[in-house]
């Protein structure tokens, strides 16, 4: 029998990422899978499961801080074309 897939984007900024995880999990999905916030946040799965109401930083971010997450400064360059994502 086919697997039924669920999409949806987690945009949130008031810190819901756990009951989005939930919402996801409970429409039938295996497992969630993290997009641009765990480049964000390297640790991204461990600071929602210490905090529930863990509200991840939004885009654009500094180089720094994708240097800090452990991103490589050819990595950095690359993101540096996603518009809205890298500041200046």
């Amino acid at each position: 029998m086919p697997r039924q897939c669920h999409s949806f984007e987690q945009r949130s900024t008031d810190g819901a990422a756990a009951s989005a995880v939930d919402r996801a999990l409970d429409a039938g999905a295996d497992f969630p899978i993290l997009g641009r916030v765990a480049i964000l946040h390297h640790d991204y799965s461990n600071l929602v499961q210490a905090d529930a109401d863990f509200t991840p930083v939004r885009p654009p971010v500094t180089g720094q801080h994708l240097a800090d997450e452990g991103l490589s400064e050819a990595v950095i360059e690359y993101m540096n074309r996603w518009p809205g994502f890298v500041e200046d």
